[in-house]
């Protein structure tokens, strides 16, 4: 407390020879250089008294406290310490607010059929995979991807091979060489015929 005391009057001090340094024969270096020294003063001060959940990081907080504190006129120094650092030890309370807690709602898919034609979309697949915490609809999920076509498919099953559980990820993975296995035997076949095959616009289809 001894050191508050002396610090504020000290400031107080510096402010008030840099107050009769401006009105008198100014000297502007004397002036602002008194200026920053009452603003150091005043910062320590009103760096002990706020909360302490505000010092986490107390080299930023004094800096921000000079900071404030220098930039303002000469008066209004004592008005910035005073209404700081009430507001931080005084903060307004409202009541009136009421939180309510909700419980987190269930994804709406449930995979227990798997029909020839899907009616889920992509987006509702993926977001499974993200944010689905039980593994068994993760799984249902990739296993749902299989019945896609290629181009929509394999974006779900990339994100599936990220997944945590070993079962999905194997799932994933024997799903897309599946695929990339007979995408290698279409494009075996294709070159086959396109090595025979000269007339249009046969050619040009096999080609494409």
């Amino acid at each position: 407390m001894i050191i508050i005391i002396v610090a504020a009057i000290l400031g107080c001090i510096c402010q008030y020879f840099a107050l009769i340094e401006v009105l008198e024969t100014p000297d502007w270096f004397l002036a602002i250089l008194l200026h920053a020294i009452a603003s150091i003063f005043f910062a320590i001060v009103s760096y002990v008294f706020i909360p302490k959940k505000y010092k986490t990081t107390p080299y930023s907080s004094l800096l921000l406290m000079f900071l404030l504190l220098f930039i303002l006129p000469v008066l209004g120094i004592i008005g910035v310490v005073v209404a700081l650092t009430f507001a931080l030890c005084k903060p307004l309370k409202n009541d009136e607010i009421e939180i309510e807690e909700h419980k987190i709602p269930e994804l709406p898919f449930e995979a227990r059929a798997i029909s020839a034609n899907p009616t889920y979309s992509i987006g509702g697949l993926k977001a499974i995979l993200k944010h689905a915490n039980e593994p068994n609809k993760r799984l249902s999920a990739v296993m749902a991807a299989r019945h896609m076509s290629d181009s929509q498919a394999i974006p779900i099953l990339k994100l599936a091979l990220k997944d945590l559980e070993d079962d999905i990820r194997l799932l994933a993975y024997s799903t897309l060489d599946g695929k990339e296995t007979k995408l290698n035997e279409k494009i075996s076949l294709y070159q086959q015929e396109i090595a025979v095959t000269t007339k249009q616009p046969k050619l040009s289809n096999l080609q494409k």
